[in-house]
């Protein structure tokens, strides 16, 4: 999995990017994140998540109906019934959980990267993977790089 920084100055670039190339995008609004609960919440109606989003009878939401693995469980199974490869997620407004509450990023970072390098339980079906993802806010993050077109674009 790829994880890039985009100013939200460079979003419409973006899109047409990945819609030139023919990706897949799922836009995670992520102006309310700030803890692992509310990505959850925010991941729920962005992202294809399986049987949580099929069981209304259960609040998923809810601390002690949620964890990371239940949200591995679900994306995976909820990508692999999609099957849309190639995929990637644009994260808008990242800047918000970046500061109330990095851990959260790392961790569903770590989740979704889970998801998009490990092959389905059944190697014959194709599992649609979150290959490329995009972290979209005010300020470009250190740590991860500007998307590779783009760079070439300004240079």
């Amino acid at each position: 999995m790829e994880i890039y920084s985009v100013l939200d100055t460079e979003l419409d670039w973006l899109r047409r990017d990945l819609s030139g190339r023919g990706v897949h995008v799922y836009e995670l609004d992520g102006s309310s994140v700030s803890d692992d609960i509310s990505f959850y919440t925010a991941a729920l109606s962005a992202l294809p998540m399986g049987d949580a989003s099929k069981c209304p009878e259960v609040d998923w939401c809810q601390p002690a109906n949620w964890n990371w693995n239940a949200f591995i469980d679900f994306l995976w199974q909820g990508l692999t019934e999609e099957s849309a490869d190639p995929t990637a997620l644009i994260w808008l407004e990242v800047d918000r959980v970046v500061v109330e509450n990095r851990q959260t990023l790392r961790d569903a970072l770590h989740c979704i990267g889970f998801v998009a390098d490990n092959p389905g339980h059944d190697k014959s079906r194709p599992l649609g993977k979150p290959a490329e993802v995009y972290l979209v806010g005010h300020v470009r993050l250190p740590e991860f790089n500007p998307p590779p077109a783009l760079v070439s674009q300004q240079a």
